[in-house]
């Protein structure tokens, strides 16, 4: 009873946010996603209508509404409606339904209007799957994600209302590694309003805020104590983000002002006495000022703030700075794009997010801000009018002591076998490129990643790759394939190969068979999850029919 009230008030407090806002055996972790290849009908889970121009980037201090559950593997782009024909309709719907070994369901449907002044979207998604390869559903073997989420824009002369909703319920089975718990629960309820009065001379004031209930609870095993405290059993979290931002543009030239609160309670939680970390509650403040320019083809931003709060570590205050460069040049009639940033950068890591990063966590605590020294280049570079290469290196180094958290997969709590957090002060260098090479109907990928100094406890030190899609000339009928390699220490030597085929039956639906790292599927073995106790899932084949009308 006390989870069903306190999920019903959360309902009931997105949608006042919403309505008051004018604007070996281990566990398997799943494989959530399929790709169709071709132009009319690539369809996927997590896609929505292009909302970029009107409401904020991820980058920014009150984020889209972010569906959680799903961490790793390719997402489904939105099918593009043609609104060059001859029609006055405005209202689209797609949908990707199919079933698959071992156990798999998929269940996604959208309706949209992402056209005109006041787009739209619904979304409801299902899927799982029951048993993983040799292993069956009973003994715990299965997931489950089912996600529903709507956003709505009203534009007026002087004024933009942008409002958006999620919930999300995933369930993970802890595959008997657990004599405390059967399976992992997760449910959050999630919602983003905004307003944004546009005022004469370039100027306007945006108002926004973010409120999210998230619950993560194990269901535990008969005549068993896990002697952990409540909140590693039954965690409620929640978090609210108003925001204000004044801003200006005008003659190439951009000014903002943004002034932003984060709080973060952990409810009903315990800590023994002797505990190294006892945060429940988070309280942040930031103000920040950030200048642009940009004309044709240079973009150059600076900005700079400061934060207080109660978990930001030793200092009163921390500062935080930005400068950034982006130029876009042509070479041979292509874009040729270098973009280049760097500077001091500070961050809360919500609850939610740490736990659904890494698996099968279980945190006694909120974690606190993250600071990093950061730099970064990026580079797009067309190679004659066929071959593209995209790299890029990214470094941050921890700051003022306040490390990046990561789950620490050596240490399970006993009997329960969940992890808890750790925090890790670190200097890391990412590096990731991909050459593309596209003539007429074939594309070929080669792609790489590596981490070195430092590897986060859910990556990889090396992964390297490549691809290859084709289509027919009139995208009638096509098909993919893919390899993969995670290169290491203690890694799972046999490549991911994965491929599949389309057949369009209609202009409006189309035929995919598909096969996910299918020698894992032949020879039916599991992959490890990183350096944890658990497996995640591997290989699946699968048939699915995606429409649009």
């Amino acid at each position: 009873m006390k989870k069903t009230a306190v999920f019903a008030a959360a309902l009931l407090c997105a949608a006042g946010l919403a309505a008051q806002s004018a604007d070996e055996e281990k566990i398997i972790l799943p494989e959530l996603t399929t790709t169709v290849t071709g132009d009319s009908l690539t369809a996927g889970r997590d896609a929505v209508p292009d909302f970029s121009e009107i409401l904020p980037s991820e980058s920014e201090t009150v984020p889209m509404p972010k569906l959680p559950g799903v961490q790793t593997g390719e997402i489904y782009d939105e099918p593009e409606a043609d609104f060059s024909a001859a029609s006055d309709r405005q209202i689209f719907a797609r949908g990707v339904i199919g079933a698959g070994f071992p156990g798999f369901f998929i269940g996604d449907f959208s309706i949209y209007k992402s056209s005109g002044d006041n787009p739209f979207s619904l979304k409801f998604s299902h899927q799982s799957q029951d048993g993983y390869g040799k292993h069956d559903a009973v003994n715990g073997y299965f997931d489950r994600v089912t996600m529903l989420s709507g956003e709505k824009t009203i534009t007026t002369k002087n004024f933009v209302f942008n409002f958006a909703a999620s919930y999300d319920s995933s369930a993970y089975g802890l595959q008997e590694k657990s004599e405390s718990f059967y399976d992992i629960n997760y449910h959050t309820v999630y919602t983003k309003d905004s307003i944004k009065w546009k005022l004469p001379h370039g100027f306007a004031l945006n108002l926004g805020t973010q409120g999210e209930w998230y619950n993560r609870y194990e269901g535990q095993n008969k005549g068993t104590s896990s002697q952990l405290y409540s909140q590693q059993e039954d965690a409620d979290v929640f978090f609210i983000n108003p925001e204000f931002k004044a801003e200006w543009s005008g003659y190439g030239f951009s000014t903002a002002f943004t002034s932003a609160y984060q709080g973060e309670l952990l409810y009903d939680s315990e800590f023994a006495d002797s505990s190294e970390n006892d945060t429940s509650l988070v309280s942040r403040g930031e103000f920040a000022l950030d200048f642009g320019w940009e004309n044709s083809y240079l973009k150059i931003g600076a900005g700079g703030g400061v934060i207080v709060g109660n978990e930001i570590g030793d200092n009163a205050a921390l500062p935080e700075f930005n400068l950034s460069f982006t130029g876009t040049f042509k070479v041979s009639g292509r874009d040729l794009v270098i973009e280049a940033a760097g500077g001091l950068q500070s961050q809360l890591c919500r609850y939610s997010e740490v736990e659904k990063s890494f698996l099968f966590t279980s945190a006694e605590f909120l974690p606190s801000e993250t600071s990093d020294w950061f730099g970064s280049v990026k580079l797009s570079l067309p190679i004659g009018s066929n071959l593209t290469l995209d790299a890029g290196t990214e470094f941050k180094k921890t700051a003022f002591g306040n490390g990046a958290w990561e789950t620490d997969y050596s240490s399970p709590y006993a009997a329960a076998n969940l992890y808890g957090l750790e925090e890790k002060e670190r200097t890391i260098l990412t590096s990731q490129a991909v050459l593309s090479f596209s003539w007429k109907i074939f594309t070929v990928e080669l792609d790489w990643k590596n981490n070195i100094m430092h590897v986060p406890s859910n990556e990889y030190s090396n992964v390297i790759g490549g691809s290859l899609d084709f289509q027919s000339s009139k995208a009638a009928w096509g098909f993919n394939a893919s390899l993969h390699e995670a290169l290491g220490e203690d890694v799972d030597l046999c490549p991911i190969v994965s491929g599949g085929a389309f057949y369009k039956l209609r202009d409006s639906i189309s035929l995919e068979l598909a096969v996910d790292d299918v020698v894992k599927l032949l020879f039916r073995k599991d992959r490890d999850y990183g350096e944890s106790l658990y497996l995640k899932r591997a290989g699946s084949a699968k048939v699915l029919v995606h429409f649009f009308f």
